[in-house]
């Protein structure tokens, strides 16, 4: 029996990608409960354009696209 250390290490990411996505998604209905997703994002200490909604539903995108790498 030849143990296939590629496929091991591939599901594993896939296993870890998985969790952040999940994770993810329970982060954005925590928001989205909270009515929190309007609120501004604050980068490197100043406000932007961007909310904590867009930021979150950038990562998980982000997410989905290394879980089709």
């Amino acid at each position: 029996m030849t143990i296939n250390l590629k496929k091991i290490y591939q599901r594993k990411k896939t296993m870890e990608i998985s969790k952040l996505y999940f994770d993810m998604v329970d982060l954005k209905a925590t928001i989205d409960a909270h009515k929190l997703q309007d609120t501004k994002r604050v980068h490197d200490g100043t406000d932007n354009e961007d909310t904590i909604g867009d930021l979150i539903d950038d990562l998980i995108e982000g997410i989905k696209e290394l879980a089709h790498e």
